[in-house]
């Protein structure tokens, strides 16, 4: 009798599930942010782009991150599965939001499956009702992100790995292994888990007087996830002949995360200029010049790596403190934004800030229900299996795990989604024991568990890390979005509200005073880029558009001055040689133009503009043989010369020749 009701319970809660996520995705198929993801889930979509089409070209305005001819920066599991949800659906962003979303029902019903059968049914349904309607769940299913899958991979694993309890065989060994190495694909910090799943295993035997068959356990667990981690690591190495197990941002990640500028949450160095997956070739080149020889990704992941650990050695105070500020960041009660300001999304969505909970409600939820089924694992008859205690203990060391590997580099609310899942476990068993008292009328045993929940929740939504959503960057960001979209009106809009929000944000004035000039406001833009420089004199890219705002204004000699600025403070910017020796040109400064458009091209050697302009700059210097080898160099980079110039080029060498 107990099948139907439960099977029916569970329907209606994937039902309220699907109806929230429906909603949702109306909501968000208009905005700015799903017409252009942002970095990381702009990264995703064109890898899993290009792994169908077998187009490699980068988005407009963004480098070449040579995914195809170097080893896996980041992980592949995630650009790997959306590639195969693009082949599905003829590559769709509305159809892997839709995918994304079954998902996470699908997550549901794991969900329920886990706490029904080590726990029991209530628990199975509290558990399953939690995963439906939590915000965070709902808010990255509709993002081009990893923690959907992450969260899929975590319930099957502890599930997988929870078996081990009941009967261990060579096929769920194996399974496990698969489970952990796909996770280890799309999060590498899980690889942290394999010598505690190994003591967990060990523990469980002598628990069990040794009658488990331990070397089946781990041999087979051991093989199933090498197995599954190969096929990148082979990869790597017919790639790039490079010894990389599965990515090579560790060493980077790790030093963004323990140098003069880190904060815990955001990836920063004064030492990296730009700093996004699309930018690491760069990076790396730079680091070729630094350090004058040719450096593999591991190489130079190796030598990041070498920097971290030289800080750490020598700010062992500051790092201490550093760590202990991750900490409260990843237990704290607000959503560290990363790829987005997470808690000012929620705010602004007419779905998510309905929906009902938050960080600190849930993690007081699950210290109390653990300390309930501390105290209740007998006396009160909840559990039908003896094997609980063995599965929370295993729970247990994964959230730690997972939250140990994370306090070398940098946290943010979408790194902890994945454990977030057991903390709602923890947090159904213990309403399940409330309710239960309450039906048993005990009501002094409940009144003191209510008055120890309100203790620990005061105590967990304390803002000890003193984190609060960034207003300006919301509004930076969505104006990017907007600008990259052409709705150049709104973009201006939200860079003006990032201003008023923040008035010093170089950033902001700097992509304003881009979006006027692309409206044609040369002397609104000119004033941008003035601002921008006086709140950040080293703003090497607000230097370039002001000599260029100023050239265009016909204001060469000031148009020089910003120009040599922006090549001096950036001496590896090929654009600003070549703009440079454009207004060095207008000036009449034949010589020294043609000396910077031979360091633009010395940087850039296939940039074709250079060449032709070049080419026009020697025939006017009656060099006319360089000035037609320069044509068929822009020609070869695809760049066409106008007739008459080659009309008139051609005829000076049919008279040079005679």
């Amino acid at each position: 009798m107990k099948w139907p009701r439960e099977l029916i319970i569970l329907v209606l809660i994937l039902c309220l599930g699907a109806a929230i996520r429906g909603f949702y995705l109306n909501e968000i198929v208009d905005t700015p942010d799903f017409a252009s993801p942002g970095l990381d889930a702009g990264y995703h979509d064109y890898w899993a782009r290009a792994l169908v089409s077998g187009d490699w070209a980068p988005p407009r305005g963004f480098q070449d991150p040579q995914i195809n001819s170097t080893p896996f920066f980041r992980p592949p599991g995630y650009p790997y599965f959306l590639a195969l949800v693009y082949l599905i659906t003829k590559s769709s962003h509305l159809w892997a939001c839709i995918f994304q979303m079954f998902l996470g029902l699908i997550n549901c019903v794991l969900a329920f499956y886990l706490g029904k059968r080590w726990f029991n049914s209530n628990v199975g349904l509290l558990f399953a009702a939690f995963m439906a309607i939590y915000w965070v769940f709902v808010y990255f299913e509709g993002e081009l992100l990893e923690p959907v899958l992450l969260v899929s991979l975590a319930l099957c694993l502890i599930i997988i790995l929870s078996l081990w309890t009941e009967k261990i065989t060579l096929k769920r060994s194996i399974a496990g292994g698969v489970l952990l190495g796909i996770y280890a694909l799309t999060r590498p910090n899980i690889l942290v888990f394999i010598p505690v799943v190994i003591a967990w295993v060990v523990w469980l035997a002598h628990r069990r007087n040794w009658q488990l068959p331990l070397g089946i356990a781990i041999v087979g667990f051991l093989t199933g996830a090498l197995v599954t981690i190969l096929p990148a690591t082979i990869r790597n190495f017919i790639v790039a002949k490079e010894p990389v197990l599965i990515c090579s941002n560790g060493g980077i990640n790790l030093f963004l995360g323990n140098n003069p500028a880190a904060d815990g949450y955001t990836p920063a160095s004064p030492s990296i200029r730009r700093w996004s997956c699309y930018d690491y070739p760069d990076i790396v080149r730079l680091l070729e010049r630094k350090l004058n020889k040719r450096l593999g990704y591991s190489e130079a992941s190796k030598f990041f790596a070498k920097e971290a650990l030289n800080y750490i050695k020598s700010h062992p105070l500051d790092v201490l403190k550093l760590t202990g500020k991750k900490a409260l960041l990843f237990w704290g009660p607000k959503e560290v934004g990363n790829e987005k300001e997470d808690e000012l999304e929620r705010a602004n969505s007419k779905i998510l800030r309905k929906l009902p909970g938050n960080f600190s409600i849930i993690f007081s939820l699950a210290l109390v229900g653990l300390l309930m089924l501390k105290k209740f694992p007998k006396s009160v008859k909840t559990y039908k299996l003896d094997h609980h205690n063995e599965v929370t203990i295993l729970i247990l060391f994964f959230i730690l795990s997972y939250f140990i590997s994370y306090l070398p580099f940098f946290v943010a609310g979408r790194y902890r989604v994945p454990i977030i899942p057991f903390l709602l476990l923890f947090a159904s068993i213990g309403i399940d024991n409330a309710l239960r008292m309450a039906a048993s009328h005990a009501w002094r045993s409940l009144a003191n568990w209510l008055l120890i929940w309100v203790a620990v929740f005061c105590l967990t939504s304390q803002n000890f890390a003193r984190y609060e959503p960034n207003v300006a960057k919301w509004h930076f960001d969505r104006g990017v979005r907007y600008e990259r979209t052409g709705h150049l009106t709104e973009a201006i809009g939200e860079y003006h509200s990032a201003i008023q929000a923040k008035p010093n944000y170089a950033d902001a004035h700097y992509n304003l005073g881009v979006a006027l000039a692309r409206q044609g406001r040369i002397a609104d833009a000119l004033r941008e880029f003035v601002e921008t420089i006086r709140i950040r004199p080293t703003y090497a890219a607000a230097h370039f558009n002001k000599g260029v705002a100023l050239a265009e204004m016909g204001k060469y000699e000031e148009a020089l001055k910003a120009l040599e600025e922006a090549s001096r403070l950036v001496p590896d910017d090929y654009m600003a040689y070549y703009v440079l020796g454009s207004v060095q040109a207008n000036l009449g400064q034949v010589d020294k133009a043609i000396k910077s458009l031979r360091k633009s091209l010395a940087l850039r050697p296939n940039y074709a503009e250079a060449h032709l302009t070049l080419a026009q700059l020697l025939y006017g210097k009656g060099q006319y043989l360089k000035a037609w080898k320069e044509v068929e160099l822009a020609r070869k980079y695809g760049v066409e010369p106008s007739v008459n110039f080659l009309n008139a080029l051609s005829e000076k060498l049919r008279r040079l020749n005679r």
